[in-house]
Protein backbone atom coordinates (compact mmCIF):
# COMPACT_ATOMS: atom_id res chain seq x y z
CA UNK A 1 0.00 0.00 0.00
CA UNK A 2 1.31 3.43 -0.87
CA UNK A 3 0.65 6.31 0.79
CA UNK A 4 1.45 9.95 0.54
CA UNK A 5 1.16 12.42 3.29
CA UNK A 6 2.30 15.35 4.97
CA UNK A 7 2.39 14.85 7.95
CA UNK A 8 2.56 10.87 8.20
CA UNK A 9 5.84 9.00 8.85
CA UNK A 10 7.23 5.23 8.80
CA UNK A 11 6.70 5.35 12.52
CA UNK A 12 2.97 6.56 12.50
CA UNK A 13 2.13 4.04 9.77
CA UNK A 14 3.75 1.33 11.87
CA UNK A 15 1.93 2.32 15.33
CA UNK A 16 -1.53 2.60 13.27
CA UNK A 17 -0.76 -1.29 12.26
CA UNK A 18 0.22 -1.95 15.82
CA UNK A 19 -3.13 0.31 16.96
CA UNK A 20 -5.48 -2.00 14.92
CA UNK A 21 -4.13 -5.02 16.27
CA UNK A 22 -4.35 -4.19 19.98
CA UNK A 23 -7.49 -2.39 20.15
CA UNK A 24 -9.50 -3.97 17.66
CA UNK A 25 -8.14 -7.37 17.01
CA UNK A 26 -7.72 -6.58 13.79
CA UNK A 27 -5.45 -9.84 11.92
CA UNK A 28 -3.09 -7.08 10.19
CA UNK A 29 0.44 -7.13 10.42
CA UNK A 30 2.94 -4.40 8.83
CA UNK A 31 5.82 -6.85 7.58
CA UNK A 32 8.06 -4.42 5.81
CA UNK A 33 7.92 -0.47 5.52
CA UNK A 34 10.23 2.00 3.54
CA UNK A 35 9.94 5.82 3.40
CA UNK A 36 10.60 7.52 -0.36
CA UNK A 37 10.61 10.85 -1.92
CA UNK A 38 7.64 11.34 -3.87
CA UNK A 39 8.48 12.92 -7.53
CA UNK A 40 6.35 15.21 -10.27
CA UNK A 41 6.40 18.66 -10.86
CA UNK A 42 3.37 19.30 -9.22
CA UNK A 43 4.15 16.88 -5.82
CA UNK A 44 1.96 18.31 -2.83
CA UNK A 45 3.46 15.50 -1.12
CA UNK A 46 6.32 15.92 1.88
CA UNK A 47 6.55 12.51 2.09
CA UNK A 48 5.92 8.62 0.54
CA UNK A 49 5.36 5.37 2.65
CA UNK A 50 5.08 1.91 1.17
CA UNK A 51 4.14 -1.03 3.53
CA UNK A 52 3.72 -4.50 2.46
CA UNK A 53 1.15 -5.93 5.23
CA UNK A 54 -0.02 -9.82 6.15
CA UNK A 55 -2.29 -11.72 7.90
CA UNK A 56 -1.74 -14.50 10.36
CA UNK A 57 -5.09 -16.39 9.57
CA UNK A 58 -6.57 -14.69 6.49
CA UNK A 59 -8.82 -16.45 3.79
CA UNK A 60 -6.44 -15.53 0.68
CA UNK A 61 -3.28 -16.05 0.28
CA UNK A 62 -0.84 -12.81 -1.05
CA UNK A 63 0.71 -12.27 -4.27
CA UNK A 64 4.17 -13.50 -2.69
CA UNK A 65 4.95 -16.97 -2.85
CA UNK A 66 7.05 -19.12 -4.84
CA UNK A 67 6.19 -20.50 -8.54
CA UNK A 68 5.73 -24.23 -8.67
CA UNK A 69 3.90 -26.63 -7.05
CA UNK A 70 3.95 -27.70 -3.05
CA UNK A 71 2.67 -27.05 0.02
CA UNK A 72 1.02 -23.69 0.43
CA UNK A 73 -0.14 -23.60 4.28
CA UNK A 74 3.13 -22.29 5.77
CA UNK A 75 3.37 -18.79 2.97
CA UNK A 76 1.77 -15.47 4.55
CA UNK A 77 -1.59 -15.07 4.00
CA UNK A 78 -3.12 -11.41 2.87
CA UNK A 79 -4.76 -9.24 5.31
CA UNK A 80 -8.38 -8.64 4.86
CA UNK A 81 -10.40 -5.70 3.61
CA UNK A 82 -11.23 -4.82 7.50
CA UNK A 83 -7.98 -5.02 8.89
CA UNK A 84 -6.66 -2.31 6.49
CA UNK A 85 -9.54 -0.43 6.84
CA UNK A 86 -8.94 -0.27 10.63
CA UNK A 87 -5.51 0.98 9.76
CA UNK A 88 -6.51 3.30 7.18
CA UNK A 89 -9.24 4.85 9.79
CA UNK A 90 -6.13 5.22 12.14
CA UNK A 91 -4.29 7.19 9.52
CA UNK A 92 -6.88 9.54 8.41
CA UNK A 93 -7.61 10.48 11.81
CA UNK A 94 -4.03 11.13 11.90
CA UNK A 95 -3.72 13.14 8.38
CA UNK A 96 -7.65 13.34 6.80
CA UNK A 97 -5.69 14.89 3.65
CA UNK A 98 -3.33 12.02 3.10
CA UNK A 99 -3.63 9.60 -0.37
CA UNK A 100 -3.68 6.28 1.01
CA UNK A 101 -3.75 3.72 -1.46
CA UNK A 102 -6.38 4.79 -3.69
CA UNK A 103 -8.49 7.10 -1.08
CA UNK A 104 -7.82 10.47 -1.78
CA UNK A 105 -8.60 11.84 1.48
CA UNK A 106 -11.08 11.13 4.08
CA UNK A 107 -14.34 12.12 2.43
CA UNK A 108 -13.04 9.73 -0.52
CA UNK A 109 -12.58 7.07 2.03
CA UNK A 110 -15.91 7.78 4.01
CA UNK A 111 -17.82 7.25 0.41
CA UNK A 112 -15.75 4.41 -1.22
CA UNK A 113 -16.40 2.34 1.74
CA UNK A 114 -20.16 3.04 2.14
CA UNK A 115 -20.88 2.67 -1.88
CA UNK A 116 -18.87 -0.84 -1.52
CA UNK A 117 -22.15 -2.88 -0.27
CA UNK A 118 -19.15 -4.78 1.32
CA UNK A 119 -21.39 -4.60 4.61
CA UNK A 120 -24.21 -5.94 2.79
CA UNK A 121 -21.85 -8.93 2.23
CA UNK A 122 -21.26 -8.96 5.55
CA UNK A 123 -17.91 -7.36 6.28
CA UNK A 124 -17.76 -5.26 8.80
CA UNK A 125 -17.23 -1.61 8.38
CA UNK A 126 -16.82 -0.56 12.08
CA UNK A 127 -13.95 1.27 11.35
CA UNK A 128 -15.27 4.12 10.29
CA UNK A 129 -16.90 5.32 13.73
CA UNK A 130 -13.17 6.13 14.72
CA UNK A 131 -12.77 8.30 12.73
CA UNK A 132 -16.08 9.84 11.50
CA UNK A 133 -19.31 11.16 11.86
CA UNK A 134 -20.63 12.02 8.42
CA UNK A 135 -23.48 14.44 7.85
CA UNK A 136 -24.51 13.19 4.11
CA UNK A 137 -26.05 17.17 3.88
CA UNK A 138 -22.90 19.52 5.12
CA UNK A 139 -20.27 16.93 3.63
CA UNK A 140 -18.26 17.41 7.23
CA UNK A 141 -16.77 15.29 9.16
CA UNK A 142 -15.73 15.08 13.15
CA UNK A 143 -12.15 13.37 14.44
CA UNK A 144 -13.85 10.53 17.02
CA UNK A 145 -10.04 9.30 17.99
CA UNK A 146 -7.59 11.45 19.27
CA UNK A 147 -4.03 11.47 20.42
CA UNK A 148 -2.85 11.86 23.75
CA UNK A 149 1.31 11.79 24.02
CA UNK A 150 1.57 8.77 21.85
CA UNK A 151 -1.25 7.06 22.87
CA UNK A 152 -4.52 6.53 20.77
CA UNK A 153 -7.66 7.89 22.68
CA UNK A 154 -10.59 6.38 21.61
CA UNK A 155 -13.66 8.06 23.29
CA UNK A 156 -16.91 5.81 25.01
CA UNK A 157 -19.68 8.16 24.63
Amino acid sequence: MRIYSNKLTVAKVLHAFAAAREITSADIRAVDARSFTPRGTNNLWANGIEVYAESRHGNAATGHAPIGPGPRDHLPRAASWTGYGWVIAYLFAEDPDARIGFYDGVADFISQVRASHRGERGESTDFLTLIARHDRHEQDWTPLIYRSGGNIIIPTT
